[in-house]
Parts: C-alpha cells; structure tokens; sequence
C-alpha cells in the first residue's frame, strides 16, 4: 500500500533528496528502507502534521547528516487545544482523537 502512496511534489522532491543524501553517507536506503521512510512520513500526515513541517523534519535531517527521521520528536509538546482546533480544520473526522477524556467533557 505505501508505495503507491504520493505525497506533495515537494515531499516526493525531498524523498529523492534524502535517497541521494544516504548514498552520499555511504549508507544507502534500500528498497525496505524506504518503504518505512515512506510510512513515516504517512504517519505525520495522518498525525496532522503539515506539509511544511515535514519538510522541514526532512531538511533538519539531511543537514545534520542523519540516517533517518523521528517524527514521534515534534510531538513531544502536547498539542493545545488550539491546535487541535487548527488541524482539525485539515481532518475532521480524527479530530476528536486528539482530544483527551477532559476536554472532550468540557467541549462537546
């Protein structure tokens, strides 16, 4: 399933770019690795990460001559309220996953 997935240009860009990175490390991704790169990067999607932030996390890792990305590290903060509110405007229906026992008592 994850390799017919496509994201943005700019991702697909991006994923070509750490591919090439890799190889330059004399570490290259192999066809497993970059299932799992690919996976990651659906799991930030679906975790209403933005496009722009995972480019970003990509960036970081290619400049700081990683081998791979965590996307699980941009969400040590909790998300407040308010930006539930944002990304929930991106996907509805997950919104209220992201909401703890609390809030969803005082809100809903």
């Amino acid at each position: 399933m994850e390799d017919s997935i496509t994201f943005s240009p700019d991702i697909e860009d991006l994923i070509e770019e750490f591919k090439a990175h890799r190889t330059d490390m004399k570490a290259p991704i192999t066809p497993r690795g970059v299932k799992v790169l690919r996976k990651k990067i659906l799991r930030c999607k679906k975790s209403f990460m933005y496009d722009v932030e995972i480019i970003e996390m990509i960036e970081d890792a290619i400049l700081s001559g990683w081998k791979s990305f965590h996307p699980e590290q941009r969400f040590r903060t909790p998300l407040t309220l308010e930006d539930k509110q944002v990304r929930f405007m991106r996907n509805p229906d997950e919104f209220y996953a992201f909401l703890t026992e609390e809030e969803k008592k005082k809100y809903l």
